[in-house]
C-alpha cells in the first residue's frame, strides 16, 4: 500500500478509481483494532515480488502525490508518504 497524509487526511495513492484531475483523492479512514494495530481498511494492497515491481509502484504513487512550487523546489511534496 502507498498512502499520502495531507492536511490531516489519508489518501490512497494506488487507487485507480479516483481521478485526481477532477479534484482531491478520496480520503480513507484510519482505524485502530483491539490489539493496538493501526489499519487502513480500504487501502489498495499490491503484492510485489522484486525491486522493479516496487519501483513501478513508487512511480505510480508519486505521480498522484500533492506537490506545489516553492522558491527552493519546483515540485515540493506537500504531504507525508507511507509505503508498506
Amino acid at each position: 500500500s502507498y498512502l499520502e497524509v495531507y492536511n490531516g487526511r489519508a489518501y490512497d495513492l494506488l487507487c485507480k478509481k479516483d481521478n485526481k484531475a477532477s479534484g482531491r483523492l478520496h480520503s480513507l479512514s484510519i482505524r485502530e483494532d483491539n490489539q493496538g494495530n493501526i489499519n487502513v481498511p480500504d487501502a489498495v494492497e499490491i503484492p510485489v515480488h522484486n525491486s522493479l515491481e516496487l519501483e513501478n509502484i513508487l512511480i505510480q504513487g508519486n505521480h498522484r502525490r500533492a506537490t506545489a512550487f516553492t522558491l527552493m523546489n519546483a515540485s515540493s511534496s506537500r504531504s507525508h508518504a507511507l509505503l508498506t
